[in-house]
């Protein structure tokens, strides 16, 4: 009775009679009483917890979704593989594939956007909406979801556009959002395009192709083959995988930091607690289990609340640095890395108990009874 009617709170009269009628073991009623004797501390173990994991989510969730973006990217392109951009317009096409008219216009706010122009019924470009439907560019004009996102349109608006070359103004209604999050372009049909450019209806000045084709050097401006996007999203996370890095540890300091505070002040509260324990005869690894082990209810609500709230602020993050970025990534968070953030949480947290534990091994039982005589 002494032990429960003073465990972590000093003998609190509040909490003498917390649990006091119930027939539960004695380790039950001093957790619940640790737990409710002082809810900061509590609260700052949790929290511990929570941000530990939080942080390591945050890092794997922003590497398994570029990971994605770069599996996801080649397929919004379009199912072709070569792309010529041509230093001038050509009227017909002798050498195969698809003949399409590019050109840049700008919003009313000055930002850069691209028009593409085509005229192939089965184009290359696989254009598709959000449920897999295909779209044809012969009467509108639709957009992808990127510039959507970034400009702020949607299905059924009248927008304004200007030729950057010759500021004429062009007024537009946006049949549709086409579904590709990498580029900002405005796809149409070519004499659509054309018309907007102030160019012949049958002109284009780019070619995408499923295989190579033999083009005139002198008339190529530049040549990219859509798994060079691939590559380069490639490049862009080995540049950063050392911010991953720097997340996981961060967050690994942060558990154990946090955790081995609060818990540290649980056992000075509960020193002479843990005198008499010795006292009565229990062996050291059972009192750690009593006096720490009411924490570890925290350590699945900690991970577990941390999951969604990793997934939600990465989509919230990408949605800020979309215009930064150039592409507006989808949050994505892969089973094993929810895994390996848990085993690491689970680590830090076990870690920081065992630290602790060194202090309550070392709580001496007869400067206990000194004390208590004195």
């Amino acid at each position: 009775m002494l032990l429960l009617s003073g465990s972590a709170d000093e003998g609190r009269r509040k909490l003498r009679r917390v649990l006091a009628g119930r027939k539960l073991s004695f380790r039950v009623k001093f957790a619940v009483r640790s737990l409710i004797g002082s809810p900061a501390r509590s609260f700052v173990v949790f929290l511990g917890i929570f941000l530990g994991s939080f942080i390591m989510l945050t890092g794997f969730s922003i590497y398994d979704s570029a990971r994605h973006m770069a599996d996801t990217v080649q397929e919004a392109a379009g199912e072709y593989e070569y792309q010529y951009v041509l230093g001038e317009l050509l009227y017909e096409d002798p050498y195969g594939g698809e003949l399409i008219l590019a050109a840049p216009v700008e919003d009313e706010k000055g930002d850069a956007l691209t028009v593409m122009g085509t005229d192939n019924e089965q184009s290359l470009l696989n254009l598709t909406d959000k449920e897999g439907q295909e779209i044809s560019t012969k009467d509108g004009y639709y957009i992808t979801s990127l510039t959507a996102y970034l400009c702020g349109w949607e299905t059924g608006d009248r927008v304004t556009l200007y030729n950057p070359l010759s500021l004429e103004q062009i007024r537009i209604r946006i049949s549709g959002i086409v579904e590709n999050d990498t580029a900002q372009i405005i796809y149409t049909s070519r004499a659509n395009a054309a018309e907007m450019t102030g160019v012949d209806k049958n002109a284009g000045n780019m070619i995408i192709s499923e295989e190579r084709l033999d083009i005139p050097e002198n008339i190529v401006e530049s040549e990219s083959r859509k798994s060079d996007l691939k590559e380069q999203v490639d490049t862009i996370i080995d540049q950063t995988s050392y911010m991953i890095d720097t997340m996981v540890g961060l967050g690994i300091m942060i558990c154990i930091a946090s955790v081995y505070v609060a818990v540290n002040m649980l056992v000075s509260e509960n020193r002479s607690n843990i005198y008499m324990l010795k006292v009565l005869g229990y062996p050291d690894r059972k009192i750690e289990r009593i006096v720490l082990g009411s924490n570890h209810v925290f350590l699945p609500l900690g991970i577990l609340m941390s999951i969604p709230a990793a997934y939600a602020f990465c989509g919230l993050f990408f949605r800020m640095f979309a215009d930064m970025m150039g592409m507006l990534v989808s949050p994505y968070l892969e089973l094993k890395s929810c895994i390996m953030a848990a085993v690491l949480t689970a680590g830090s947290y076990l870690a920081s108990m065992h630290f602790v534990g060194w202090k309550t091994r070392k709580v001496d039982a007869a400067e206990c009874l000194k004390a208590q005589r004195e």
